[in-house]
């Protein structure tokens, strides 16, 4: 039986139980796998270190400097000897700090100073 638990009144309450909670749990992960596309490793390109220092100019040091602190998204081999990069996410990791330009930060100040004398207008 199918409930729309938008059309209940305010003062009903439901029992749920463990079992119901574990099923319904269950539905949406299956409903969540079903939607994600499965990734496959033939559309990644897997780096090597010395692929890395290439695409980023760094000295070998310094890659292994970033990876043996966990600042940079890397994959051991499963005999834990050798060190692989996936490009997309040496490309997301490249790009995710990216710095506001002045005229983006001026624009920011200029809202804020707005919308602190509109509250202030309000009092």
């Amino acid at each position: 039986m199918t409930i729309e638990l938008s059309k209940l009144p305010e003062w009903a309450k439901l029992e749920v139980t463990k079992g119901d909670l574990i099923a319904f749990a269950q539905s949406l992960l299956a409903q969540n796998k079903s939607q994600m596309p499965t990734p496959s490793v033939s559309n990644k390109k897997i780096m090597t270190v010395d692929d890395l220092v290439k695409y980023l100019d760094m000295a070998r040091q310094t890659i292994y400097g970033l990876t043996s602190k966990g600042k940079i998204p890397h994959h051991k081999a499963p005999d834990g000897r050798k060190v692989y990069f996936v490009q997309a996410e040496i490309d997301e990791w490249l790009t995710s700090n990216r710095r506001a330009t002045s005229a983006e930060i001026e624009a920011q100040a200029i809202a804020h100073i707005q919308a602190q004398k509109i509250r202030r207008a309000k009092k």
